[in-house]
């Protein structure tokens, strides 16, 4: 229970600012990407996924910074200081979680869902099967180790995904030309956030409820416990 408690504390700041970074994205790039496959402009869902891509790498390396370089801090505001290994060890899924994002929204796109489908299984088999293995292994050490195992299974099953991802859009890149003249990355920049935005703060809302309810209720345990945040 303690560890799972490490787990989800870690756990749940991460699907913040994961949702943050990545919940409506997929769907304007997708829904963009769409548009211009049906005016058959090869060049603007070019320029849509590279404008994607950056989008969404900015977004995961600002994500990756906080959650590693100020994971004690974000412990801290959970009111459980033994999840920052957990924190730090989620950092790097974010930026790969964007990745992943951008490519899956581009295949949606073109109503292709197979590269999402088999990139999905393959990254759930890797967290619970790898997950549940390092958990097994650190749990000798300490219940902190231990979540923190569980969690690195998250962070390398979406590389993982990711990798395989890579791997098949490189065999099979677009190369047919096209004479359409894409738009600049700063009008598609702004329509992807316009479309993103409201489906962003919408998934938020859960999340953010759910990380304020879970360091309420710690903070209130502890309280009537007379317990630290270390204990």
């Amino acid at each position: 229970e303690q560890g799972m408690n490490y787990f989800y504390a870690a756990y749940n700041i991460y699907n913040l600012l994961l949702t943050i970074s990545t919940a409506g994205l997929p769907v304007a790039v997708s829904k963009l990407v769409s548009e211009a496959n049906a005016l058959d402009c090869r060049n603007q869902v070019r320029s849509i996924f590279r404008t994607s891509m950056v989008l969404f790498l900015s977004l995961g390396v600002l994500s990756f910074l906080l959650m590693y370089f100020r994971a004690d801090w974000l412990a801290g505001l959970m009111h459980d200081t033994k999840a920052a290994a957990g924190i730090k060890a989620l950092a790097p899924a974010v930026v790969c979680v964007g990745c992943l994002a951008a490519f899956r929204g581009y295949s949606q796109g073109h109503s292709d869902m197979a590269p999402t489908s088999s990139s999905q299984v393959i990254e759930a088999a890797i967290k619970l099967v790898l997950g549940l293995a390092l958990a097994a292994l650190l749990a000798r050490q300490s219940k902190a180790l231990a979540s923190a195992g569980a969690i690195l299974g998250v962070t390398i099953g979406t590389a993982v995904a990711l990798a395989y991802l890579l791997f098949l859009f490189s065999r099979r890149r677009e190369r047919r030309k096209s004479d359409d003249v894409p738009d600049s990355s700063k009008k598609i920049f702004i329509t992807l956030i316009s479309v993103a935005i409201p489906i962003t703060i919408g998934s938020s809302v859960t999340n953010i409820v759910y990380l304020i309810d879970n360091g309420l209720i710690l903070n209130q345990l502890q309280n009537a416990l007379g317990m630290t945040q270390d204990a």
